[in-house]
Parts: structure tokens; sequence; C-alpha cells
């Protein structure tokens, strides 16, 4: 690394340790200590907050900045380490290198299971001890305990952990199991560490906000990860399961706020749907705790963004009021961020291509005249805030184009309710969901009434539904409709599964289904054929061969009255 790299990298750097400094010489003696072991806390929040407000200049991205400029792979992130722990006079970082094939939490969870052996006391509920959770950040490259508490929930799930034979304790110790996979290569083992941190924020979010619908599952949680979605939309997603919509609720708390005298019956409903606003708050922290925080600082495949920047001194104000409640404490770091998008580890790592919605592109923003401004020394700070407010949000804006001319897609669809009638079609993967609903409704009994929905998953998810234009016409939230939506655009590598609901079908009161469902599978990526026009349709079930014979046979006799009705 070049002196002109480590330099950039240290100004910026020094934009958060002279804050914290000075703000920890005014903070209350007898309390301001128990600051030092949240450092990482607070730094991973200002880490990835914007330093002016609705622009993408987060130290995060800011880094990914420096490092296209310097021609650095984009996987180096900078920590603050304390000068002297025992006497807080000074901040230095470290630069930590995350990449495939030497991830620092593959290192970190060899040294938390040497930790844990021979063995360890947990708690009853499976994880440390505030003093433990301490213990342990000190071994790793983030200390931090709530990285420590990250891995030993990583190293259970895995079952690298076994619970021994003893009495009113949780005595673990490792197994056989973990030894075997910590032998294996850094990337294998990272990829263990994926898979697994994606099943633990299912079940986290499962189990602390309850749903009607099963929608926090594994394929939830890697829809997130490889098609990022606002946090505000994915707060509407869940309150549209729950039957409600998220603007209306907003509506509804300011008229409760500026109502003189409410009826009981409007001052009930207001306290009702006032208690759901209020729980988007305990939202945010959980999709923090499970989503944003496993897998943007303690992983780095995603960079999350806090549209607005980040108060150093009331977050330690406010944490020095409740930092004798270990529950308050545990979740005062943790709060929802604004958006999301992938790194190039993430990428990498989900095996995707980057596009305008999934990845920030520090290319794309000119770094001359920003190393003359905030890079020039460390009192350059307001001079990059002018700078910044000066950037109109459309020099950030470039489409990624990508020929994919030469992919064409062979999917098996069939009707839910009769199975015995399934066709095989090939499509281009510049064809969007409608055209396929198109060719379904010359094949299949679906009356067309422009009122369907596609879910790109086993189950009808709304986090992977691309409506009809007439349905999301209806949306108070515009959602990405079907239409819009080329096959391309879709992960079919990672889910193969569709399904399109066909809804309005049955005629009043004549005792058939509402809604008709085709059961749709992606069963290969193929090149196109010379001469051949798609669709195409290669292999049909033997009822829906006949069907389609005799439709065609309609088809032809209906040709023939007409040609000889005009004689």
């Amino acid at each position: 690394m070049s002196e002109t790299y480590i330099k950039y990298v240290e100004i910026m750097h020094s934009l958060f340790s002279k804050s914290f400094l000075d703000e920890y010489k005014d903070a209350v003696p007898k309390k301001r200590r128990k600051m030092l072991p949240y450092i990482h806390a607070l730094y991973r929040r200002w880490y990835y907050a914007t330093l002016v407000e609705h622009t993408p200049f987060s130290p995060a991205n800011l880094m990914s900045i420096i490092c296209e400029h310097h021609k650095t792979c984009d996987t180096q992130h900078p920590i603050p380490v304390l000068r002297t722990p025992s006497r807080v006079v000074g901040m230095d970082m470290k630069v930590l290198n995350y990449t495939a094939d030497a991830h620092p939490a593959v290192d970190d969870l060899r040294k938390l299971m040497t930790y844990c052996t021979p063995c360890i006391g947990l708690l009853e509920i499976e994880c440390f001890s505030d003093e433990q959770a301490l213990e342990a950040a000190e071994l790793l490259s983030l200390n931090d305990p709530h990285y420590a508490s990250f891995l030993l929930e990583v190293a259970i799930e895995m079952k690298f952990l076994a619970k021994m034979p003893s009495l009113y304790v949780c005595q673990m110790q490792p197994t056989e199991k973990s030894k075997k996979i910590l032998a294996l290569s850094d990337r294998e083992i990272l990829d263990e560490i994926v898979l697994t941190t994606i099943h633990l924020a299912a079940i986290g979010l499962k189990h602390s906000m309850p749903m009607p619908e099963n929608i926090f599952s594994a394929s939830f949680v890697h829809n997130l990860l490889k098609s990022p979605l606002e946090t505000d939309e994915i707060f509407g997603r869940i309150f549209e399961v729950m039957g409600y919509e998220l603007e209306e609720l907003i509506g509804t708390s300011r008229r409760a706020i500026t109502r003189n005298k409410p009826s009981f019956e409007d001052e009930v409903k207001d306290d009702y749907q006032l208690e759901l606003i209020s729980n988007t708050f305990v939202m945010g922290i959980v999709l923090d705790r499970f989503f944003f925080t496993p897998f943007g600082h303690f992983l780095r495949l995603i960079n999350p963004l806090y549209a607005l920047p980040f108060d150093l001194k009331v977050e330690i104000l406010e944490y020095m009021h409740i930092c004798n409640d270990p529950q308050e404490a545990f979740i005062a770091f943790f709060a929802p961020c604004s958006s999301y998008t992938l790194t190039a580890l993430g990428l990498e790592i989900l095996e995707i291509e980057p596009n305008e919605n999934n990845f920030f592109d520090p290319g794309e923003i000119p770094f001359e005249p920003m190393k003359e401004s905030i890079f020039a020394d460390d009192n350059a700070f307001e001079t990059f805030v002018e700078l910044a407010k000066s950037l109109s949000p459309a020099a950030f804006e470039e489409r990624f184009k990508e020929d994919t001319s030469d992919i064409i897609y062979n999917f098996r669809i069939r009707m839910e309710n009769k199975p015995s009638l399934w066709m095989h079609m090939q499509l281009s993967g510049n064809a969007t969901l409608h055209d396929i609903y198109v060719e379904c409704l010359e094949y299949f009994d679906i009356k067309e009434t422009e009122e369907y929905s596609f879910f790109h998953d086993k189950i009808e998810n709304r986090f992977a539904e691309y409506p009809s234009i007439k349905r999301a016409s209806r949306a108070k939230k515009p959602r990405k409709t079907a239409s819009q939506t080329k096959l391309l655009e879709l992960d079919f590598a990672e889910n193969a599964y569709m399904i399109l609901a066909a809804y309005n079908q049955a005629t009043p009161f004549a005792g058939e289904p509402t809604t008709l469902r085709l059961h749709i599978r992606m069963l290969e990526e193929m090149s196109p054929e010379d001469d051949q026009e798609y669709p195409s349709y290669t292999k049909m079930s033997t009822e829906m061969r006949a069907r389609t014979k005799q439709s065609l046979l309609n088809m032809f006799y209906k040709i023939m009255d007409d040609e000889w009705g005009q004689f």
C-alpha cells in the first residue's frame, strides 16, 4: 500500500477519531469507560452513515473510491484501535482485507473455537455472558462483543459446539465436526459461514417478528441479499402481509396526534395503529441485528447506507443513560439503514453481476476534485461538505448494460390443480414475465383479466412478487411489474421456481376456483439455435398436446367459417 493511499485513509479515519476523543473527554468520567468496548459498534454506525445528508458519501463508499483511485481491490476496510486502552489519549487505525480466500471471519472463527476449548460455560440460552463476549472480542479482528456473539451463534448453528452432560449449567465443548470443517480451505469455510448466516437471519427474523405468512425463509433472506431493497420498502411489504398500508398508518398517526376530541372507537383504533407504527422501530432493530450488521460490518458482503449523518455526541449521551441496563445496552447500537448495496466481495460470493440497483460503482464519482478537498489535509471536511452539496445525484447514476442475446431459458410449466397439464417453453432472456403470461393464456384455461402476479419463489412470497400493471396501479407503494421485469434480471441459479397466480377466474357462484396457479421451473440455460424463433415449445403432456391440437382445429374451423361466410 502506497504512502498516499494510507494518507487518504487516515484523513478519512481522523473524522471519527477526533470526534470520538472530543466527546469522550467531555463525558462523565464514571461512565465513559463503559463506552470503550463498543467503539467498534459506534464506528460501524459512523462508517456506513453519509457525511452529507442524502448523498452516497459514507466513509464505506469513500473507502471504495480511494481503493478505485489507487487501483487497490475494493476489499479493504479500516477499523479503529485505541493507542493505550488504559489511558485514552489517542486512536490509531489498521486496515483489514476481506477477500473470498482470506476472510478475517474465518480466522476469527478458528480463534473463537480455541477460546471455547476444552469447554465453555454459556448462559442457559446458549450465549456468552457480557464478560465472556468482551473477553472473546479481544482475540478477534473486530474487538466488538456483538461480533463475538455473532460468531458464537454461527459456531453453534454449524454444530461446532455440543452440550456436555452437566446439571444446571450450559457447558459446551468443540465437536469432531468442527475440527473437520475448520481444516478445509478458507473459501470453503467462508461459504459455510455465509449459508449459516442466511439461515440464522431467517430464524431471527421469524422469531422476532411473527407474521401471518411464512415470509421469513432462507430464500427470503437470500433474495434480500441479491436484490437489495430500500428499508422503507421492506417495512411496507411486511405491513402489507399484515393487511396494512404503511402510508395509511403514518397518516393515521398524524391525524391521531392532531385530533382534539376523538371518539372512543377512534381512540381504540388509533391506539392500535399507533402501536403498529411504533413496531417499525422494533422491526428496524431486528433487521439490523440479523441482516444489515452480520452481512455488512461482520462479513462485508453489503454496504449499508444511512441517509442522515451519524451524530456521535447524541449517541454517546443516549448510551450513558442506558448503559447499566444489559438488555437496553445490547441493542443500543442497532438501527435500520436507509438502503444498501452489495460490495465487490458480495458480488463474488453470491456470483452475480453488478447493476445500478445492487452495486455502488466508485468509478462513477470523480476523485480529482475530492482529492483536493477532503483528502487535502485533516481540516478539509468543511470544503468537502460544500463540494458534496453541489453535486447532483444524477452524477452517480450510470446504467450497466449486458448483452444477453445469447441466453435462452427452458421452463417447465404445469397447472397446479391439474398436474397432467404441463409443457416445456423456451424464451429469450430479454423476454418479460408478462410474455410468459401471454403465452400461458394461449395454452392453459386462464381468462384474460390482467389480474395476475408472478412470485419468484416456491411460495407466494410478497417480497418476491411481480404484479400485473392493473394490480400494481391500485397499490399505494409502486412495485416493479411483470411487464417491467426481464427474465435475465431474475436469479434462476439460486431459485429456479416461480408461481403465476391468475386472479378473478371464477364465474360468480359457479363453484370454481377464483385463483388459478401455474407452477414454473427453470430447467436449463441454453444458447439460441440458428433460425429458431422464440418462444418455442419442445415438450407437452399427452393431455396438453390433445388440448392444443383441438384448439388448433377449432381455430381452423373458425377461419374456414369466416371465409365461407363471405360468399
